[in-house]
């Protein structure tokens, strides 16, 4: 069973990796809102792979601060610095997409807000890389 577990929790971190990248990639292309987007999907990612990793499936959702608490009632206590990242994070899996959500996102994202949220899902996916 831990096997069967250890390889969920490598394909998520793969993934988080590639939101990750991704995230980068469109950072340096000026794709501030897609950047923002990609971030969260990062952290989100590597939460549910480390929620296989401690032996729980991961809930169905986008809410970060979820999967933080799924975590804890499994007797994980995650950093204030990473639930801090998260909270920072989470608005952005929607507010980056949809216009009818808040501002637009492609007037409302810039260079200084993709990269701050970047370097959030970056210290997620390292904690999470670490925890496993």
């Amino acid at each position: 069973m831990k096997d069967r577990r250890s390889e969920r929790y490598k394909r998520w971190l793969s993934l988080a990796k590639e939101d990750l990248k991704f995230a980068k990639y469109a950072l340096d292309l000026n794709s501030f809102s897609i950047s923002a987007f990609h971030s969260h999907q990062a952290a989100e990612k590597a939460l549910k792979g480390l929620i296989e990793y401690i032996g729980d499936i991961p809930e169905k959702t986008h809410v970060l601060t979820e999967l933080i608490e799924q975590l804890r009632i499994n007797g994980h206590e995650v950093p204030e610095r990473i639930l801090r990242n998260c909270i920072e994070l989470e608005p952005h899996y929607s507010t980056s997409r949809y216009p009818d959500l808040g501002p637009d996102p492609l007037k409302y994202y810039n260079k200084w807000l993709a990269e701050k949220l970047y370097k959030y899902a970056e210290e997620v996916v390292k904690y999470v890389e670490e925890m496993g």
